[in-house]
This record gives structure tokens, sequence and C-alpha cells, in this order.
């Protein structure tokens, strides 16, 4: 079976896969990041009684944060984990008070965010929160696009309630080429003490308050479908980058030592050689081998041009192994990029 897209002849096909196919990034240093993330922050204190810590406005936490503070009266945390690459940005934040003892713990911060695009990226923001805690302990967190101080999602968590609301939260972006600020806000407070009740008995209470928050930014330049099956490993998944583009990544099998990702603009199927019922499901135009990455993952980034019109291409992976002289496939996938 053969699929083209309507909106180009073969011809244009394959003069749009060119471009694309000669920037295929085997290492990625090819092209230039389009993505660069700056964070500082906003004012985050964690204070646990009379003790605090502090990482001031402006304090450059582009490459995490993490602050502690532990005794016998209870414990403050505030951790931040940024990671970027071209095909998304994440950004989790970990937060806990727990008071023990006749005291107040507070983790509670806001982190600037400026991304810096080097072309405009439509994508979406996907935010999955994970509070918990017990007794007294309240847990929140806001997140303003734009720092325009309009949250587009919020919650705040009581324990004693333990009302955790539905997550994740998909927000549809558009992000311009240039500055986008988003600024988020995560807290969590307890209180620990003692209540005074009748003939003279004191009641103590406790509090433990826990969230972490996850925001992640998608570019949906690319969708992907699979189509085809194949033989065994490796491994595949496609998603869109910030060179409106797609990216691969595969993971491959135990004795994989080479991975060739192939790309076509049709869907017709062919058996491999060197190992039988082994199915290819595109005619190769182009092929892009890889030795097994030692990460454990090998990628593939695929730009297009600014201004390029929509292209469709399939794209499979296969595995190499020297010392069975044998060839599997993954599956095959068929990607849109718009």
């Amino acid at each position: 079976m053969y699929r083209f897209s309507s909106r180009l002849p073969l011809a244009s096909y394959l003069s749009a896969l060119k471009p694309l196919v000669a920037i295929a990034i085997g290492a990625s240093g090819s092209l230039d990041a389009q993505l660069d993330p700056r964070a500082t922050s906003a004012g985050v204190v964690v204070q646990n009684g009379p003790v605090s810590s502090v990482a001031l406005t402006g304090h450059d936490v582009t490459t995490g944060l993490q602050l502690h503070l532990a005794d016998v009266l209870g414990q403050a945390d505030f951790g931040l984990a940024p990671a970027w690459g071209d095909s998304g940005l994440v950004l989790a934040w970990n937060v806990a008070a727990v008071a023990l003892r006749s005291t107040s713990v507070i983790a509670d911060g806001a982190t600037l965010h400026a991304l810096y695009l080097g072309r405009p990226t439509d994508g979406r923001f996907v935010i999955d929160w994970l509070p918990s805690g017990g007794g007294t302990g309240v847990t929140a967190f806001e997140f303003d696009l734009h720092g325009d101080g309009v949250s587009e999602a919020a919650h705040a968590f009581q324990a004693s309630t333990g009302v955790a609301g539905v997550w994740p939260v998909v927000l549809p972006a558009h992000l311009p080429a240039g500055r986008t600020d988003v600024v988020v806000r995560v807290s969590a407070r307890a209180t620990a003490g003692t209540l005074a009740g009748p003939w003279g008995i004191r009641v103590p209470f406790q509090g433990d308050a826990r969230g972490r928050l996850e925001v992640r930014f998608e570019p949906d330049s690319c969708s992907a479908v699979a189509f085809g099956s194949g033989c065994g490993a490796p491994a595949t998944k496609i998603a869109g980058n910030f060179f409106s583009g797609a990216t691969v990544r595969s993971t491959p099998g135990p004795t994989t030592d080479f991975l060739l990702a192939v790309l076509g603009v049709d869907q017709t199927m062919s058996w491999l050689p060197l190992t039988p019922f082994c199915p290819l499901h595109t005619t190769p135009i182009a092929s892009l081998l890889q030795a097994r990455s030692l990460a454990g993952e090998n990628s593939w980034t695929f730009a297009r041009p600014v201004g390029a019109p929509a292209i469709g291409f399939a794209a499979q992976v296969l595995g190499l192994d020297l010392a069975t002289l044998s060839v599997i496939s993954g599956p095959a996938y068929w990607v849109d990029c718009h």
C-alpha cells in the first residue's frame, strides 16, 4: 500500500525530504540549539522553626536548586530539577514540610523561567501534580505563562480534606521566537504543637505536606502513528522538536551493535535480508547508521526549514547484530510534520 499526502506530489516530497535528511543529526552538534532556557529565583525560602535558608531573588537556578533543613523539630525541602533537549523541556519540583514538634515549617518559592526560542513553536504544556500529606499539611502550586500575574493552572491541597484534583492538565500554547517567561510557585507548609483539652489534657498535633510538580513543554510540530509492526527490538518513540521537525529515539536490543534509521515516503512492505520474515515497511530513500549508544538510547533529529511546506514520511529503525549477522526491525511510523 502506498500513502502520499494529497498536499504534495511525489517529486515535491522527495525535494522536501532532501533538506530534512541532509540535516538529520547523527551527532547533535550539527544544528544550533533552538531552546535556551534560563531560570532565576523569584524568592525561595525554606524555614524550620527559627532556622531558614533562602535563594534570593535573581539567584541563577538554570541548572537546578536544592534547599534542605532538618532537625528534631521537623524538615523542610525545596528542590528544582530542570532538563531539556531538542524535543522538549521538563521542569520538576519537589517540596516537603514536615512538622514533628511545636514549630512551623515552610518550603515556599517562585522561580522565573525565561525560554529563549530560535523560531516560533506550537506545542503544549503538560502539568502533572502529585500532592500528599497529613495533619495540618498544605501544599500548593501556581503556573503563570508569560509572567503576567494570571495563573493558567493552580491547586492547593489540604491534607485534612485530601482532594488532590485530576492530573495531568494539558495547556496548548504558541511560543514566539525570542523570550517567553514562565513563573511557577510551589509551596508546602505544616505546623505542629499541642491543643489544650478539658481536665488539663494536652493533645499533640503534627503536619506533613509534600508535593511533586512536573511541567513539560512538548512541541507538536510533528505527529507519528504506527502503521506496521517489526520483528522485535529496537523500541522506537517519535516526537516533535524545536526545529519544526521530528526526533526519533530508539532503544536497541541487548545484542544490537548498530542501528539504522530508514526513511521513505510510502508504506510498502518487503522482507529484510539475513533474518527470515522480518519486515521493512517502506521503500528506503535515506538510511542513517549509528553505532549503539552507551547511554542506552540512540536518536536522530530531523529539522524542517522555516517556511517549508507540510510533509509526511515513513520512519523505521533496524537493529544489526554483527555476531549473528542478523537484522531485526522495530515498528514503522508514519510521521506528519506541519
